[in-house]
Formats: C-alpha cells, sequence, structure tokens
C-alpha cells in the first residue's frame, strides 16, 4: 500500500511552468471526419481570433505522422479538434516531450478525455489557458503492444465500438441507436483477471481498464480513476436485469455508480494479465482486435497536457 501512496504523491506532483508561447507557436490540428460539427466555422472562428493561429486539416491517420514530422519543430503547442480516437492518434507523437504540449478542443462523438481534463470547445478560453502556463503531466496505460490515455477495454462498450465503427454516420445520436441495438444483441463474455494483489474470474457485461473517469459525454465508468497517480483502475461489471438499464444508464450520467452490487472496482500499481473469450477490445473508444492473453499497465511514457482552469484533478 506504501508503494502505491508514494507513486500517486509524485504524480499529484507533475505540474510544471512554461516558457511563454505565443500564438505563432500554437498548431490546431482538426479532424473533419470527427463529429458533426462543421470543421469550416471552427476554421472561420480560429483565423478571427488572430491570423497568426495556423490551422492544419488532416483527413487520414497516415497522414498525421507526417503533419508531426514536418512541424514538430516549428510549433510548442498542438492543439487537436476532433474526439478521443482523434486526441489518441494525435497524443502519440508527443509522448515523454516535455518542451510540446497537447490542448484539445472536443469534436467528437465522445470526447471524454477532452471533458475530463476540462476542455470546451470556447477557443478563447484555451487561448488563455494556454498563455496561463501551467501544464499537467498524465500516465498513459500501456495494453499489450498499445498506449492509451483514457479508457480502454472489453464487453458490451468494445462491442458497440466495433459497430460504431462500422457506420456510415457519426456523432451522438448514430452513437445511441446502436448502442440500443447492442442492448438486444450482446453476450456477456466469460473474463479472468489476474493482478500482483489478486485473481478474479466470472461472466460480465464489461470490464474497463480506466485511466480517466468518464468513456465521454460525461459518463462516469470509474468514479476513483486519476490520469497522474501512477495506478491502474479496474471496472468489472455483472450482467445485470434488462430493466434496470435505465438506472444504470442515469447513475453514470450522474457519477453515482459506485456502490452498485453489480460493480467491482480494482486498483493495481502493476500488471493487470486478462484472459476472455472474446478477442474484440476498445483503445480510446477505438476498436482493436486484441491478440491474448492481453497484459496492462500503467506504461513508463508520459503526456505533457495544458491544464485548464476547469480541470478539478
Amino acid at each position: 500500500m506504501y508503494h502505491l501512496r508514494y507513486k500517486s504523491y509524485l504524480s499529484g506532483l507533475l505540474f510544471m511552468p512554461m516558457m511563454p508561447i505565443s500564438n505563432s507557436e500554437i498548431l490546431f490540428i482538426i479532424n473533419p471526419n470527427s463529429g458533426s460539427k462543421r470543421y469550416n466555422h471552427l476554421i472561420r472562428e480560429i483565423e478571427k481570433i488572430d491570423p497568426e493561429l495556423t490551422c492544419i486539416v488532416t483527413r487520414h491517420n497516415e497522414t498525421v505522422k507526417q503533419l508531426f514530422d514536418s512541424n514538430i519543430d516549428k510549433y510548442k503547442v498542438f492543439v487537436l479538434v476532433g474526439g478521443d480516437g482523434t486526441v489518441h492518434e494525435g497524443a502519440r507523437y508527443l509522448y515523454d516531450r516535455k518542451d510540446k504540449l497537447m490542448g484539445v478542443i472536443p469534436n467528437g462523438s465522445g470526447n471524454g478525455f477532452a471533458y475530463e481534463l476540462g476542455f470546451t470547445t470556447n477557443i478563447n478560453c484555451l487561448l488563455e489557458d494556454i498563455h496561463a502556463g501551467e501544464t499537467q503531466v498524465l500516465d498513459v496505460l500501456r495494453v499489450n503492444h498499445r498506449d492509451c490515455i483514457n479508457i480502454s477495454g472489453l464487453g458490451f462498450d468494445a462491442y458497440v465500438a466495433h459497430r460504431f465503427s462500422k457506420g456510415r454516420t457519426r456523432g451522438f445520436l448514430t452513437y445511441v441507436g446502436i448502442t440500443f441495438r447492442a442492448l438486444f444483441k450482446f453476450k456477456p463474455v466469460n473474463v479472468t483477471i489476474k493482478t500482483d494483489e489478486e485473481e478474479i474470474s466470472g461472466r460480465y457485461q464489461m470490464v474497463c481498464f480506466a485511466n480517466n473517469k468518464q468513456f465521454g459525454n460525461y459518463a462516469f465508468i470509474a468514479p476513483f480513476a486519476k490520469p497522474n497517480d501512477g495506478v491502474l483502475d479496474i471496472v468489472l461489471i455483472k450482467p445485470f436485469p434488462f430493466f434496470l438499464y435505465p438506472a444504470f444508464v442515469a447513475r453514470m450520467f450522474l457519477g453515482r455508480l459506485r456502490g452498485s452490487r453489480y460493480i467491482k472496482y480494482l486498483k493495481t500499481s502493476g500488471e493487470a494479465l486478462i484472459n476472455a473469450d472474446t478477442n474484440e477490445f476498445h483503445i480510446d473508444g477505438e476498436p482493436v482486435i486484441m491478440d491474448r492473453p492481453v497484459k496492462v499497465s500503467v506504461g513508463d511514457k508520459k503526456l505533457y497536457v495544458i491544464k485548464t482552469k476547469r480541470n478539478k484533478i
């Protein structure tokens, strides 16, 4: 237990002052495929605030690496405009770069990472946060050979993520529709989880590995998770009667899931080994097929993020 407290104490101190940053040192990277808000409006709004602010639109993940390779030395702050998938993809090029900072303008279907850290669509507020000069250092989870900055998992949420990725449209309403249909088709999965502290086996509706509290849209699934405490939070949700779904969803959005007899919370500063009868996972909301067994832990990488005034972590 001392080991956990010690890591948490050190991580909580990871706030770093920044050198003054001018608007010419800020790059907005816009994913036009994310969410439903028109990106042209965002570009006009950014340019109206200050012509020195630069925007680049990138439609494909394949071009993101080229974008960072050619611009990493030109800018100090990289603002990702999109949803959790956009943030996940852009963050990978900023890990362990103390001299490069990440900001977010949420424009996706869930925006869990952005909302949890206090980012909004107000560009002027974001610029004020950047100029205020406070930075937060976040953990990065390791899921086999992949990195995660928000929430990963298997079960119902992964099932929905895989079907949502194949849909013709994006946005919150599309996600709700796919989730509703999944309620009638999804079958719970058999899972065994082994940590340094304990081993648990059972049939679960959902298993989440959390670096943050929420999926997105303020759906709080892991009320005890913190992205800078050096600890992996695991949430196990048992199958429950269909008539309890409305109450479960309501409690999740109200942040009142703790205490439910259908939920178990685990914490570990070590590694969790997962065996399941499914290979459908999601990482930060993006569907992936994972080789089993799956190893999850707090990795060695760090992510340096603009600390907002609305951030309560």
